[in-house]
């Protein structure tokens, strides 16, 4: 299997001025590539239980997305700096850029990752063509 051939975990640091407190918040974090599976079972379940327990007929598909964000970053996320581990993974922040911020950081992470995989596709497809060898007449 390919992505074998890099780490699971993914390394990237933020420095962020919360737009409603002023707060700044640094520091680094390391996130574990989530399986499929872990992303219907885990995400999708903590993401369907936040939602449900606002009581409310109707959910606004912003509101879902940023429970999808915070349940990746929450079941993602394997070292961090106190602060994010302070504030329940974000939930409990209030500057959404913060969080906005973390996730984007996370997904430049993830597409360098993604990259580095098609390069090493890339070069193991190379190395499997085999040259034609002129056939005799």
């Amino acid at each position: 299997m390919l992505s074998n051939k890099l780490p699971p975990e993914l390394s990237f640091t933020v420095d962020i001025v919360g737009d409603e407190t002023g707060e700044k918040f640094t520091g680094e974090f390391r996130y574990r590539r989530l399986t499929i599976k872990e992303k219907i079972q885990d995400v999708e379940t903590w993401t369907s239980t936040m939602i449900s327990s606002q009581n409310t007929a109707k959910t606004d598909s912003s509101i879902r997305s940023m429970y999808n964000i915070l349940a990746s970053l929450r079941f993602g996320i394997v070292s961090c700096p106190p602060w994010w581990k302070d504030s329940d993974c974000g939930l409990n922040l209030y500057d959404l850029n913060v969080v906005t911020e973390v996730m984007d950081k996370k997904a430049a992470a993830e597409s360098s990752w993604k990259d580095k995989l098609k390069e090493i596709a890339s070069t193991v497809k190379s190395a499997m063509v085999v040259e034609e060898i002129p056939q005799p007449e």
